[in-house]
């Protein structure tokens, strides 16, 4: 299950963020029961435990933890998941998502 919490959100010039260190429990989380765990764990590293600021690396975190969520519930030897997969290693070179859709294989690009 996908938690969602809005960290960082801006509104006409107005910053609304939710400081997620006032949740311990998201980032002591066992990964194997749930992988999201490890998301927010690499979040709180990405952003420095600063979580007003938005951080757009943080949703290539989420993307990538979304494909190889649907990955996991494809047939291991599939088309699509070999995709899906490959997709998710090179996710990770990306600082933003506006990088990745504009410039991956994926989409007929090159990075």
């Amino acid at each position: 299950m996908i938690v969602y919490i809005l960290p960082t959100k801006n509104t006409i010039g107005i910053v609304h963020y939710r400081d997620l260190e006032a949740d311990e429990w998201i980032f002591q989380g066992d990964a194997q029961v749930d992988p999201q765990y490890e998301v927010y764990r690499e979040m709180r590293s990405t952003v420095r435990q600063d979580w007003r600021p938005f951080n757009p690396r943080t949703n290539v975190l989420w993307c990538k933890h979304i494909v190889d969520c649907m990955a996991r519930g494809l047939p291991k030897k599939g088309k699509l998941r070999q995709t899906l997969e490959e997709v998710s290693l090179r996710l990770p070179s990306y600082t933003d998502l506006r990088s990745f859709l504009k410039g991956d294989e994926f989409f007929g690009r090159k990075k």
